[in-house]
């Protein structure tokens, strides 16, 4: 697949005390990653809302995974405010030109799931609504799989709509080592999110954002050496 063009990836650096020494240095680092994760899942809300949820959930977690990315990669942006709105203006129409089958998804799953009190009631037994809610969970675990990889290939490559789906609909079936250490991470946040809810509005996005980036990157770095 086609890299993004490295101009549209950069992001400024901010290079004073991050190579402090020592335990005083390894603190100052993790304080730093700690705020910067609480930053970008505060933005991450803001530009869900500022496209009116439906057109902004998609732009605002890529800005919120690039900005990671880099978090990740070592070269943390000097400003996350800015790097992320940055992001966010230029990949808003990207990302959802490229992400619309996975909010079609999405809204079909939340519709189904509203139902399920429904069809039970109707049917008068649990048997079927519990069917329909295991059929359901599979499909959402596909979508926090396949959307995981979503936000690393829009981060990584430039493909049209047609090869983006192609490689997401083949890569992550061929990577079940990723695609279960995607869920696991994620049901470890939700379960740690579960008994200690101050860390939902704190970190929740930005962290499964970030750990999820860097499984499907791996992945992607290794796939990506075998096509040289």
């Amino acid at each position: 697949m086609s890299a993004v063009p490295e101009a549209r990836r950069r992001v400024p650096v901010h290079e004073g005390g991050e190579d402090v020494g020592g335990w005083a240095g390894a603190v100052m680092r993790w304080l730093r990653v700690a705020a910067r994760l609480v930053a970008v899942n505060v933005l991450a809300l803001l530009g869900t809302l500022l496209g009116g949820v439906v057109l902004g959930v998609l732009p605002a977690l890529a800005a919120a995974a690039t900005v990671l990315g880099a978090v990740a990669a070592g070269e943390p942006p000097e400003s996350v405010w800015r790097a992320f709105w940055a992001e966010y203006r230029a990949g808003f129409r990207r990302a959802n030109r490229l992400g619309w089958p996975l909010l079609v998804v999405g809204a079909v799953l939340v519709a189904d799931a509203l139902a399920l009190p429904v069809l039970a009631s109707a049917t008068g037994s649990t048997g079927p609504a519990a069917v329909a809610a295991a059929g359901l969970l599979a499909l959402g675990a596909g979508l926090l799989v396949v959307g995981a990889w979503f936000l690393a290939v829009l981060r990584r490559y430039d493909e049209p709509f047609g090869r983006t789906w192609r490689f997401l609909l083949l890569a992550p079936p061929t990577s079940p080592g990723t695609a279960v250490a995607v869920l696991v991470t994620l049901g470890a946040l939700a379960f740690a999110g579960w008994h200690l809810t101050v860390l939902v509005p704190l970190v929740g996005v930005a962290a499964g954002v970030l750990l999820t980036g860097v499984l499907v990157d791996r992945r992607l770095d290794a796939i990506d050496a075998t096509g040289r």
